[in-house]
């Protein structure tokens, strides 16, 4: 592991002037063969965080024989859109880049193929062709044995991954006279962190399973990118606000190598503390409010994410960031008012909050397959079936599916809730449902308590393990 090459952005500040037009068109059909699952709308972020999914502007629109058409409003020289469940695949996930003035057409073909065409498909096509490239290379077969021949795992992954940068980089230059230099620069920086945080995560999940050299060499490895990034970050806000995959790589670099040196896993969590403390003392500006708004809002079962949260205010200077976390801390904060929620039971019946007035309210919510949903409820079985004949608690089971189906095969299911649990569904808004938007739930199961005044008690106070099913027992008997 002696030759290893540190993936360096280094950032040339561009400073210029992109014309602005209100409207983004998007048109397009879908093929007999396309997957059936094709939402009816699409979703648009002006500032796209990776770590804040559900907070775009939703755009809804209809199919007709096949074919769709939806104008996109833009308030930013740049934006990303959506359409989630169509399999669209971009280099950041489901995303893509786009700028006011745009007009593209898709074609939605079998076997999730997606063609782009029109005025600004070339950077979709692109983004599209990255996203193959970074698949490809997150995998190692046997042809790429074959071709690297007798390295270890994590000089061939390197390998592979540089030979997808390459690539990449090789097909964005077919760019240079048709995009804006700007334009190429954020898709550029977009593909190497990408790129970066796919090596940065395969080396943290080989690290339980290395020896001591090898555990070494990974501390080192990512503590030399966070060095880097902090002595020579891009200071540019027009990148830093359309590069989202930079702030993912620097986000979970630092997180991971925090959760290495403390737990000796990635997957584990640990206390946010030292991350948060990482972050305000090493960056600065747009890019540190970015940084620790993502961490607050993703960890935020961590019980240390609502103090810091407060700290962050006094501190953070990018609105947006202020914004979420003032949102954040307003939902979460003990004696708070409750958000006034109206849900639907699977015999079609409204409920809301008014209606338990009087009641301590535990609400949990979930999605037709979750594993970690199954395991909470599992867990809270005995809790409630203490308290399923009383008249001052109820346990509500919140679905956030989008198809009533799967809202009806998790009931039946058994695997989440007990009989003495109320199921209700967010009437098929999904993460598009204002009582998710509002707690800003990015993630499943999420716990909240309500007094019987209708206030916020806890959110998401803890993790949802086996100690659970204990602190949620003493929250009810210290509140009942």
């Amino acid at each position: 592991m002696k030759n290893y090459i540190i993936f360096l952005i280094q950032i040339i500040a561009f400073q210029f002037a992109i014309g602005q037009n209100a409207n983004i068109i998007i048109k397009g059909r879908i093929s007999n063969e396309a997957p059936r699952s094709f939402s009816d709308d699409f979703w648009f972020y002006d500032e796209y965080n990776l770590l804040a999914s559900n907070a775009g502007d939703v755009y809804p629109f209809h199919l007709d024989n096949g074919k769709f058409e939806v104008r996109l409003v833009a308030n930013e020289p740049y934006g990303y859109f959506r359409c989630r469940a169509v399999f669209l695949t971009s280099q950041l996930l489901d995303l893509y880049l786009m700028q006011p003035g745009d007009s593209i057409f898709m074609d939605i073909q079998g076997n999730d193929k997606v063609l782009f065409s029109g005025k600004g498909s070339e950077k979709l096509n692109y983004q599209s062709y990255a996203a193959r490239i970074a698949s490809d290379a997150n995998f190692i077969s046997h042809k790429d044995t074959v071709k690297y021949g007798k390295l270890d795992y994590p000089s061939m992954k390197l390998k592979k991954i540089q030979d997808g940068i390459n690539l990449c980089i090789d097909s964005l230059k077919k760019l240079n006279k048709i995009a804006d230099d700007m334009t190429i620069e954020i898709l550029r920086v977009n593909t190497l962190s990408n790129f970066s945080k796919l090596y940065v995560a395969s080396l943290g999940s080989i690290y339980p399973s290395s020896n001591e050299k090898e555990k070494q060499f990974i501390l080192n490895y990512l503590q030399t990118i966070i060095l880097q990034q902090q002595t020579a970050t891009i200071s540019n806000e027009k990148i830093l606000k359309n590069c989202p995959a930079y702030q993912n790589l620097l986000y979970y670099t630092q997180l991971y190598y925090d959760r290495l040196i403390l737990n000796n896993s990635i997957v584990n969590a640990v206390k946010i503390h030292s991350t948060y403390n990482s972050f305000e003392k090493n960056y600065t500006g747009l890019l540190r409010d970015k940084l620790i708004t993502a961490l607050l809002i993703q960890q935020d079962r961590d019980d240390q994410s609502l103090p810091l949260a407060e700290n962050a205010l006094t501190f953070l200077t990018d609105q947006r960031s202020k914004f979420t976390i003032a949102k954040f801390v307003n939902s979460r904060k003990s004696g708070f008012a409750a958000y006034p929620f109206i849900f639907e039971t699977i015999d079609g019946n409204n409920i809301k909050l008014d209606d338990f007035k009087g009641k301590l309210l535990i609400i949990d919510s979930w999605y037709y397959g979750c594993t970690n949903c199954a395991i909470l409820s599992h867990n809270l079985a005995p809790v409630v079936k203490k308290y399923k004949n009383s008249d001052k608690v109820t346990f509500l089971s919140v679905n956030v599916d989008r198809d009533k189906v799967k809202f009806k095969k998790g009931i039946e299911s058994g695997l989440y809730g007990e009989k003495g649990v109320l199921h209700v569904w967010t009437k098929g808004n999904g993460e598009k449902d204002p009582f998710i938007k509002h707690y800003q739930y990015y993630g499943y199961p999420n716990i909240l308590i309500i007094d019987e005044n209708g206030n916020v008690l806890t959110a998401n106070p803890f993790e949802t393990g086996e100690e659970a099913a204990k602190k949620i027992d003493e929250i009810i008997k210290n509140n009942i």
